[in-house]
């Protein structure tokens, strides 16, 4: 796995604790998915399966957010940049926990039933890859990427509704706006 991808300053290891991961940004989620899936394939564990595919994908999206590799030549991919990186910084953290709660001893409850099976399935012996890879795509696409864009939308409000609150403390507006935001409470 080489480190071609564009990663904060922070390193994993800073802010983690074991598998309590809380990436930012696509930089930060692949320098911690590839501590992860070290540990996983050390122990020969299924969950590597899913971790694998979603290291794949998550190395695209930052590739695609800092006109990367394939990405030099096409331009921008994503309208908000930024906005996709801290998404997929979020939709991570959202995934170590549940990976987190699979490592947990005494057992903690899943974070929900989709993660549960998905990481129960993963965790037999000889794992099938292609019902780990759905059961974990499953799981991260109808959970943590819910979850993941309201805090997101969360966050991006509350910075507006600061902004508003003191115009003079402003950012300057970001790419595509078409003038003053109102925010409404």
């Amino acid at each position: 796995m080489a480190d071609t991808f564009t990663a904060s300053p922070l390193a994993c290891g800073a802010d983690c604790k074991d598998a309590h991961h809380r990436p930012r940004n696509t930089g930060e989620a692949l320098l911690c998915m590839k501590k992860e899936l070290k540990q996983l394939y050390d122990q020969d564990d299924g969950r590597a399966i899913f971790l694998r595919a979603y290291y794949l994908m998550t190395a695209q999206v930052n590739a695609a957010v800092h006109g990367k590799d394939d990405f030099k030549e096409t331009g921008p991919l994503f309208f908000e940049p930024e906005c996709v990186d801290r998404l997929a910084g979020r939709f991570s953290a959202l995934y170590f926990e549940s990976l987190s709660r699979s490592r947990a001893w005494p057992p903690e409850p899943p974070i929900c039933p989709a993660w549960g099976k998905a990481m129960e399935q993963a965790m037999q012996p000889r794992p099938s890859i292609l019902q780990n890879l759905l059961l974990g795509i499953n799981a991260h696409i109808n959970f943590d990427l819910a979850l993941g864009i309201h805090d997101v939308i969360r966050q991006d409000l509350q910075r507006l509704r600061q902004e508003v609150k003191d115009p003079g403390e402003a950012r300057a507006p970001e790419r595509g706006a078409a003038g003053p935001v109102e925010v409404r409470p």
